[in-house]
């Protein structure tokens, strides 16, 4: 007699959670049968990184550390047996914006410019999304940036008005993670320098009058 192979087969439902700027944990539904152990594979679709990791058979999870932040990751899992490997178990998580990369800059304020500045997302961004609106209320203003730029001057603007700002990286894919801020212009100021001058002349007074007849007298009876 031939001796029975256990049931065997690709672990499935693959989800990924805790995403962190540089970390993610990926989970799925064990394999059947008598699984010794599982592969994980992870590799990103920015760069040449990649990485692998075994975890015991009876696993169902592991969280995969020291990933770049901001990056698309493809996940295999696979499920070794006595005799064979399973089928790949495949999915998609892109880890988190930093903390520095999440925030945006805002600088060089007037009373109807102001300029944004942002850190570069990674990837091939095809461009940027530029968002803003005030934060009282009123209409928003949508424009596209060229995807290897990183600031860009806000103009047309209303004095004395904060605005909420976000910069969305935009892939083939799709929305990448958004930078966010808020700024606000300055008071509308009227520069004097540029108002021309008027010469205004001023009539002396009675008593200044009376100093000056009683000079002329003086100077006529010398």
């Amino acid at each position: 007699m031939f001796p029975l192979i256990s049931e065997a087969g690709p672990p499935k439902d693959l989800v990924t959670s805790e995403v962190t700027n540089t970390s993610f944990r990926a989970s799925w539904t064990p394999a059947p049968g008598n699984v010794q152990a599982y592969q994980v594979y992870w590799k990103s679709l920015f760069s040449e990184e990649h990485g692998e990791k075994t975890v015991p058979g009876d696993a169902t999870s592991t969280i995969l550390e020291g990933l770049t932040s901001e990056t698309r990751y493809q996940v295999t899992v696979i499920a070794t047996y006595s005799y064979k490997d399973s089928d790949p178990l495949t999915g998609l998580e892109t880890t988190d914006a930093s903390p520095a990369a999440k925030s945006l800059t805002v600088s060089h304020e007037t009373e109807q410019t102001m300029k944004v500045t942002w850190i570069p997302a990674p990837g091939n961004v095809i461009n940027y999304r530029l968002k803003y609106v005030p934060t009282d209320g009123g209409k928003e203003v949508v424009l596209k940036i060229p995807g290897t730029t990183t600031s860009t001057i806000m103009k047309r603007l209303q004095p004395i008005t904060t605005y909420n700002i976000t910069v969305l990286p935009i892939y083939k894919r799709g929305e990448g993670k958004p930078r966010q801020g808020v700024g606000t212009t300055r008071t509308l100021v009227h520069n004097s320098a540029h108002t021309p001058q008027r010469h205004v002349q001023t009539r002396p007074s009675e008593t200044q009058q009376r100093h000056i007849h009683l000079a002329h007298i003086r100077d006529t009876s010398i």
